[in-house]
């Protein structure tokens, strides 16, 4: 009988221990998960109408930064011929001139010409980019992330008391090598109960 007692005894401490070990996995994955979701809005794109913003900004930099440096002045000259002079440089002791600049120059003035055609392209290939993908401005992101790290912390706590009952209760626990000190270092009182 008393083998039998025995038995039963040892099969619910069996079953208890597995359940906190279920519970540990279970956080962990939340815990994992949560770093996932993270890492998802840190890299989630910006609305298409702020990339659009970004780009008209570019684009007038360039533009006037081409018109600039287009030489124009030279039009005013008395022997002004009416050309467009692109900047160019060559190097001490090199062959080859630098031309950087004029392609920088003919960027920009491409831009100015066809501007709002480029816009438009540029504009319905970021929508198809970003179609069926939750996009968030510079505010909305912040905020995400903040909320999410809230929870991350919430959830990194929950499993530290979770290792500290286990080994109150005399059971051998792994911490996660990349557990928060945060977590680790807090007191058994800050801890959730």
């Amino acid at each position: 009988m008393q083998l039998s007692n025995f038995m039963k005894s040892f099969s619910k401490q069996r079953t208890v221990l597995a359940s906190t070990f279920d519970a540990l996995d279970e956080i962990r994955a939340q815990i994992d998960a949560k770093g996932d979701e993270i890492e998802a809005l840190r890299t989630a794109p910006r609305p298409v109408s702020d990339a659009i913003a970004a780009f008209d900004q570019w684009a007038d930099r360039v533009a006037t930064a081409a018109v600039d440096r287009a030489g124009i002045s030279y039009m005013l000259g008395p022997e002004g011929r009416g050309d467009i002079r692109l900047p160019s440089y060559r190097a001490p002791g090199e062959t080859t001139p630098n031309l950087t600049g004029s392609v920088e120059v003919l960027l920009g003035l491409l831009i100015l010409t066809g501007r709002d055609k480029l816009r438009a392209v540029i504009e319905g290939q970021l929508a198809d980019l970003a179609a069926g993908r939750e996009t968030l401005d510079a505010e909305q992101r912040i905020e995400r992330i903040a909320s999410a790290e809230g929870d991350l912390r919430g959830l990194e706590m929950a499993e530290e008391t979770i290792v500290r009952q286990m080994q109150n209760a005399g059971l051998a626990v792994v911490r996660r090598v990349d557990a928060t000190a945060l977590a680790l270092l807090a007191d058994d009182a800050s801890l959730p109960s």
